[in-house]
Formats: C-alpha cells, structure tokens, sequence
C-alpha cells in the first residue's frame, strides 16, 4: 500500500515556513473557506532535492511545494521534467521570477522561486543589503513585518497561489 502525504505545504527553510504560514496559508484559508477546500498545513522538509523526490516517488497528493531554484545545473535528471514544464506565476515582475508547475494527476503545485526566496526579495523591492543578510529568521521576519513592498509582494504571491491551488483541488 502506498502511503502518501496530502493536504500540505512543503518548504526548504524557516525563512519559507514563515511565508507559507503567515502569508500563503491565511490566504488559502480565506479563499477556500466557503469553499469546502482543506487548508494544508506546513511541513518543513529540507532541502529541495528531499522536497521534489517526495513529489518525484509519488508520496505527495493535494499539496503545495516551495522549492528555490538556485541554480540549473543543481537539478538532478529525474527532477528537470518539473523546471521544464514550469511557467512564471505571473507575467512581469516581481512574480514572473516564481515559476510554477501543475500536476492535475496528483493535485500538486510546485512553486519554484528564481535564485532563493530571501534574494527574489531583495531584487523585488530593490532593497539595498546583500540576500545573505537578511537570511537569519529574525532579521528576514523583521522585514517582512515592517517593509510595505516585501508585504505587498508576499500577499500577491499568496494570492496567486491561493487561486492556483483552489482550481487545482476543486478538479479533483
């Protein structure tokens, strides 16, 4: 019997935890209400490699996965099917730097944010520092808190995905 996870949202890091839970999850929660939808709940998995072989094995249903996508060359073979197919959320910037996959069979979203979520931030919002400084969790939940741009963003993020998914698990 095949076991599987369903009604998630995995994530690399603290950093992606925090989002998922205070931004991309309340938005699920707002959209999907009425709607019957389950609101899934956050798993921090390390590490995108651990995260897409869940997917990749087939041990994921009805969830959401957060991956950065660091680098091209980083991907294994048995993953690129997932970077090839993706499509940007949105058309332009900041969103058209997060690809995203759909996977119908499984019910899965895979979001694939360009470089890592903390330098997609800064490049966004045209914050001056380097990525690497806001990395820590209290410094990047600081910014979140109190930078405007780094909110709005998030929230269109969230949004998308909120729409995204809700489409996704009604077809199921």
């Amino acid at each position: 019997m095949l076991r599987f996870e369903e009604y998630r949202i995995f994530v690399e890091c603290e950093n992606d935890n925090y989002v998922a839970n205070n931004f991309i999850r309340p938005a699920i929660a707002r959209l999907c209400s009425s709607q019957n939808v389950p609101t899934p709940r956050v798993r921090h998995f390390s590490g995108r490699t651990n995260i897409l072989k869940l997917y990749v094995d087939g041990k994921v249903r009805n969830s959401i996965l957060i991956v950065d996508y660091d680098v091209e060359t980083n991907w294994p073979p048995d993953h690129r099917h997932i970077l090839d197919k993706s499509r940007p959320l949105s058309q332009g910037s900041p969103l058209g730097d997060v690809l995203h996959y759909v996977d119908n069979e499984k019910g899965c979203l895979i979001l694939i944010i360009k470089r890592y979520l903390e330098d997609w931030i800064v490049r966004s919002c045209h914050i001056n520092c380097d990525p690497h400084e806001i990395k820590a969790k209290n410094k990047f939940r600081k910014l979140c808190n109190e930078n405007e741009c780094v909110r709005t963003i998030l929230t269109k993020l969230s949004d998308n995905v909120a729409k995204i998914y809700l489409e996704l698990i009604k077809k199921i």
